[in-house]
């Protein structure tokens, strides 16, 4: 049987919110919808805080895209999807935002869904359905030719949930909600490393509740849900309907597939909910979940802190778009600085306390026998921090009071180019 691939999408959160360095993208579709031949895709910039649009370029020979088939390249600044062309043959089209230009758009043979970029290593990955073989795989996906690379099977793997899935970069594991032959619906996870499927629990195995639209938070090192639930107490008083949902963010765990809600409100509640298709996005270096809602009133984008689970921000979202997705250039090059897998003998028992810090950190390095390098940055890759260790010093004081409350890199540096990263987290 082939897999059914269903309709879903929503899901992020997390930390401190700074909306104005968020950098929002999506898809948006143009044209005379009368009239087939006349559609074709914009590229769009969105503002988190107004939900206004502001068109970049249009996309030729672009006529959809696939639901829960994009992806961002932060290591150059490409929006990715896969999709029909006018001819309604299917692409990865691959959309430099800089320099507003489809740089490739090279054919595919197989469906390429759930796409997710890791951070780190700057590599496309997805579940790729090879109509032929009548099986689902998980591999690699290779911008430049649009062909794929199996790396690991999965067995009994009936269908995906759209916009469902998240990457893991920290630990190189990709994460999505899938059903299996006998109707499960079960949590993947897929050890990427070892080239296996680490766990699959059962969930929402009843009616309610239902849990969902999952996203990696890297920073926290944890997963992040969607949990709804109907509240049978309240009562539509002209119609009676009894299905009033509660939607909170949690955490979910992996091996398990339980959830803990964040937080004690609800990021979305009414008689109607729902998100629209590709409608969310998550900001990993302000720990932000982006998403395009409908209620009973309307369609919303609201920010979300990840921390409490609160929305910060919720505006009327008219305009039409879907897949946005952040570019969290910033947050990888902050985040994944390079530095040796190897222990290096001059950083051998490296301390950095206290930590978490309310003001005052010290960096203790007592093996080092040459200048060290130490700079700091925030979660959005800003350098807040620079100084030098000389020869014959041992202990770096650095002052954080002015530093706004948050996550932060600690990168020690050599000469011969040799490093690594401490992370701290100012109170």
């Amino acid at each position: 049987m082939k897999p059914i691939f269903t309709f879903i999408t929503l899901y992020f959160l997390l930390i401190q919110l700074n909306a104005q360095s968020i950098t929002l993208y999506g898809l948006k579709g143009v044209g005379d919808f009368s009239n087939p031949s006349t559609i074709s895709m914009d590229l769009v910039q969105i503002d988190p805080y107004t939900a206004a649009i502001t068109p970049l370029f249009n996309i030729q020979n672009s006529f959809a895209v696939a639901a829960g088939s994009s992806t961002f390249d932060h290591v150059n600044g490409r929006f990715i999807y896969w999709g029909p062309d006018s001819q309604n043959d299917y692409r990865l089209f691959s959309v430099d935002v800089d320099d507003e230009a489809t740089l490739l758009s090279p054919l595919t043979v197989e469906r390429v869904i759930e796409l997710e970029f890791d951070l780190e290593t700057g590599t496309t990955y997805g579940v790729i359905y090879d109509d032929t073989a009548d099986a689902a795989y998980f591999g690699t996906v290779d911008m430049d030719n649009g062909l794929s690379q199996s790396l690991i099977s999965i067995p009994n793997l009936l269908g995906v949930s759209i916009g469902s899935s998240t990457f893991d970069s920290n630990n190189k594991r990709y994460i999505f909600l899938g059903v299996d032959n006998n109707q499960k619906s079960r949590l993947y996870t897929l050890d990427i490393q070892n080239a296996t499927v680490e766990s699959s629990p059962i969930i929402n195995d009843t009616n309610e509740p239902i849990i969902n639209f999952f996203e990696y938070d890297n920073v926290s090192d944890q997963l992040l849900g969607l949990y709804s639930e109907v509240d049978t107490s309240i009562v539509d008083t002209i119609t009676g309907f009894q299905q009033y949902r509660k939607n909170y963010l949690a955490q979910i765990d992996l091996a398990t597939g339980d959830a803990t809600i964040i937080g004690t409100d609800p990021v979305l509640e009414g008689f109607t909910t729902g998100v629209a298709v590709g409608g969310v996005a998550f900001d990993q270096g302000t720990g932000t979940l982006i998403m395009r809602t409908a209620d009973d009133s309307g369609f919303q984008l609201k920010l979300i802190n990840s921390n409490t689970g609160a929305v910060i921000n919720s505006v009327p979202s008219n305009d039409v778009f879907g897949e946005i997705q952040v570019d969290n250039l910033g947050f990888a090059t902050a985040f994944y600085l390079s530095s040796s897998n190897d222990e290096i003998e001059a950083f051998r028992n490296v301390e950095v306390y206290p930590n978490p810090t309310d003001g005052i950190v010290h960096v203790s390095i007592p093996n080092h026998s040459t200048v060290v390098d130490i700079s700091v940055r925030d979660v959005l890759g800003r350098l807040v921090y620079e100084s030098q260790l000389p020869q014959g010093e041992f202990v770096d004081v650095i002052d954080t009071d002015q530093w706004q409350t948050g996550h932060y890199f600690i990168h020690l540096g050599l000469e011969d180019g040799q490093g690594e990263s401490h992370k701290i987290f100012k109170r």
